[in-house]
């Protein structure tokens, strides 16, 4: 997750989570953006690349 592109980085705490779940409900348009542009990013993952980036 890259903050503000693809989601929100949050401390691994109830209030922290609990806060960034607000701000996403709050932000809507925003937290749509975060999806598609994770979705994309996602789509071009795959296990070669994977395996090279390890070997390299």
């Amino acid at each position: 997750v890259t903050d503000r592109r693809t989601g929100l980085v949050t401390a691994p705490e109830a209030p922290a989570l609990a806060e960034a779940a607000g701000w996403l409900r709050e932000h809507r348009g925003d937290a749509e953006a975060f999806g598609s542009a994770g979705h994309d990013l996602a789509a071009r993952v795959t296990w070669d690349g994977c395996i090279d980036r390890l070997l390299a």
